[in-house]
């Protein structure tokens, strides 16, 4: 009983978690950070920033922290960046434009959803060895890639620039 006890355990916490059962060998968790956006003119502070589904402007004027996903649903949507994207940013369904200044970071992506997108990346500053190595994906329809500088990573785009 004992040891059924210490796995029912065992497998609780890793179920509220999110990390297995044998975790503490594994990489340490990632720790969401929230971040600030504006959606449509109004400030959001979250882990979690979602549109709507008619046309949004999502400015976010510091970044995208560590575990924080913007998500800008249906329709035609602007996604601005100011900063580096360290966490995910999913343009859902329509022709996005996803601006990012300040570079992707390795634990960075960019999913631009079903529709026809444009994704542009600049990094500010390449110092540091980690902008524009992140994930970045067109996803369905026919979508631009623009970086500078050139991204470490091969970017899923049908035209990267």
């Amino acid at each position: 009983m004992i040891r059924i006890c210490a796995v029912t355990a065992l497998l609780a916490a890793s179920v509220l978690t999110g990390w297995p059962a044998n975790a503490a060998a594994g990489p340490t968790p990632v720790t969401p950070v929230p971040t600030t956006c504006t959606v449509n003119d109004v400030s959001v502070t979250s882990t979690t920033i979602t549109g709507t589904g008619a046309v949004d402007d999502i400015e976010c004027e510091n970044g995208v922290n560590v575990g924080t996903t913007i998500t800008g649903l249906g329709n035609t949507d602007l996604i601005t960046v100011d900063g580096v994207n360290a966490g995910t940013i999913d343009g859902g369904d329509g022709a996005d434009l996803i601006d990012v200044d300040g570079g992707n970071a390795a634990t960075g992506s960019i999913l631009g959803g079903a529709g026809a997108d444009v994704i542009f990346v600049t990094a500010e500053d390449d110092e540091n060895g980690t902008a524009n190595s992140g994930k970045v994906d067109g996803q369905a329809d026919s979508d631009v890639c623009l970086f500078d500088p050139a991204p470490s990573g091969s970017p899923v785009c049908e035209v990267v620039v």
